[in-house]
């Protein structure tokens, strides 16, 4: 069976999926992407399979003789009616609740700019800019630049690549690609379904 995306499903070409017919068990998935519909980027497959009862044996544990046994109480339900908290959206309004001046430009990489949406990022607040509709969309997260966050991310250890004149990291793979930079005191987070030139020029829009 394949199936694939009914919109704008970004570089997700299609994905595959081999069912045991006789007894309707999923023995294999593959992942294409739209960059190379020959090869799947992903594949998970049954090399062997067996049908039939469970011994109890296979269920049985032998903890160490230094194992502790800790009962954990399932948390009480609450009584009190609970408080839904809006969402704060809109450039301005987010502007207002964050300590730096948010990138938003109207159009990056041909997508128009959807939505700013704030963010709670490690307990700080950070801008969410959405750019298009569905997996073929960009988003960029911002916040304020600090001197760990910038120094001990698992992206300063990729291949390094040139954003609006400044040093940036970059992940490029054939279902998407993550651009990261710090400049101005922000640091900026370029993420999509894209190819990795599309994600480069999203970043570069950003300066």
């Amino acid at each position: 069976m394949t199936v694939s995306p009914a919109h704008d499903g970004g570089l997700l070409g299609n994905a595959e999926l081999a069912w045991d017919a006789s007894n309707g068990v999923p023995i294999g998935v593959s992942i294409y992407s739209k960059t190379d519909a020959s090869t799947p980027v992903l594949a998970l497959q049954l090399s062997d399979i067996t049908y039939g009862p469970v011994d109890a044996s296979a269920l049985q544990i032998s903890p160490p003789a230094t194992a502790k046994v800790v009962d954990v109480p399932l948390p009480a339900k609450s009584t009190s009616s609970s408080t839904t908290t809006t969402p704060v959206t809109g450039l301005a309004a987010v502007q207002a609740q964050v300590p730096f001046t948010i990138k938003a430009p109207t159009l990056v990489d041909d997508l128009p700019l959807h939505q700013v949406r704030l963010v709670d990022w490690k307990g700080e607040k950070g801008a969410l800019v959405l750019y298009g509709q569905g997996l073929g969309g960009i988003a960029v997260l911002e916040r304020g630049a600090t001197t760990a966050s910038s120094t001990n991310s698992t992206m300063s250890q990729l291949p390094s690549v040139s954003v609006a004149g400044v040093t940036g990291h970059e992940l490029a793979t054939p279902l998407g690609t993550v651009v990261t930079f710090t400049k101005d005191g922000v640091d900026f987070t370029v993420a999509g379904s894209v190819t990795q030139m599309a994600a480069e020029m999203a970043a570069g829009a950003l300066s």
